[in-house]
């Protein structure tokens, strides 16, 4: 039993040796860890002054701020950020459109009186023809009209020739007349 416990002794101090092992290592890799943190947080402040020196030393030789302001000053004044407010833009760009409204119904007016031109000139054309179609027409049924008259009023015997000559040109006369316009209207 001596061997037993003694071998038990053993396995409990190799346990808490390796316990202890692993302690230790924690303990150094949170030192380091600690360190590197602390370490790189004064080197990275460190890189950051010297890069604020370099940048200065290079500005000063370079003249870049003022090259640099030139070009941001033309990109503003291109695409229209010169420093104007948004209501004088707005004040701007409301002038441009009241102006091109004002040219638009100019040009809408223009065009109405000339679409009004057109169309009396084409009424005066149309009115011509009408009236040289209406007097060709007006002649063309005098005539017929006579000679319908004449046929009738020969082909009677002589009594009623004088009773119907007298009757159908005052009948043919009051039955046809013509308008101003070319249309015949027919009385009753």
């Amino acid at each position: 039993m001596k061997s037993t416990k003694k071998i038990e002794d053993m396995g409990r101090q190799t346990l808490r040796a390796g316990a202890g092992a692993v302690e230790h290592s924690r303990d150094i890799a949170a030192d380091k860890t600690d360190a590197l943190y602390e370490n790189g947080l004064e080197l990275l402040q460190s890189l950051i002054s010297r890069g604020e020196k370099v940048e200065s030393a290079l500005l000063e030789k370079l003249k870049v701020p003022a090259m640099i302001e030139d070009k941001i000053a033309a990109l503003k004044a291109k695409l229209g950020f010169n420093g104007s407010t948004r209501e004088q833009n707005l004040d701007i760009l409301s002038a441009k459109v009241d102006a091109l409204i004002e040219v638009v119904a100019t040009l809408a007016e223009k065009k109405a009186a000339e679409e009004k031109a057109a169309k009396a000139a084409a009424s005066k054309v149309t009115a011509a023809k009408t009236a040289k179609a209406t007097t060709k027409s007006t002649a063309t049924k005098a005539s017929t009209t006579k000679a319908t008259t004449r046929k009738s009023t020969t082909s009677k015997t002589s009594s009623s020739k004088s009773t119907t000559s007298a009757k159908k040109p005052a009948s043919t006369t009051s039955r046809t007349r013509k308008s101003t316009t070319g249309t015949n209207k027919t009385s009753q």
